[in-house]
């Protein structure tokens, strides 16, 4: 397998990781194409890349960012749902795959009733 192989491989299986870490949180709706989105899907397609629903990750040598864009429902505390993505998130990466989590940034796009 290539280089290239593997690291789409590694980047599948984060993506995986991250939407089964989502889906695990109950004040998370779905995750969101606002905000960052069409940007990011720009920017992959030039660089052939696959843009996944509300995540980006950026790679380099000491690790792993994370950005999630996401919808929460109504009457939660924005802080802490944000929080608890955020170590949810970092900590089922460092557990599960071999790349350092330099950060794990939180874009709250919608607070649904």
């Amino acid at each position: 397998m290539s280089d290239s192989d593997k690291s789409f491989a590694m980047e599948q299986n984060m993506y995986r990781i991250i939407n089964r870490v989502l889906s695990e949180i109950p004040e998370v709706v779905e995750l969101t194409s606002e905000g960052f989105q069409s940007f990011m899907t720009d920017i992959s397609s030039a660089l052939g890349r696959k843009v996944y629903k509300g995540i980006y990750l950026k790679r380099n040598k000491s690790g792993v960012f994370v950005i999630v864009s996401v919808s929460i429902i109504y009457g939660v505390s924005v802080p802490d749902v944000a929080e608890k993505i955020q170590h949810m998130v970092k900590t089922a990466l460092e557990s599960e795959i071999s790349d350092s989590v330099l950060g794990v940034d939180v874009v709250i796009t919608k607070i649904i009733k």
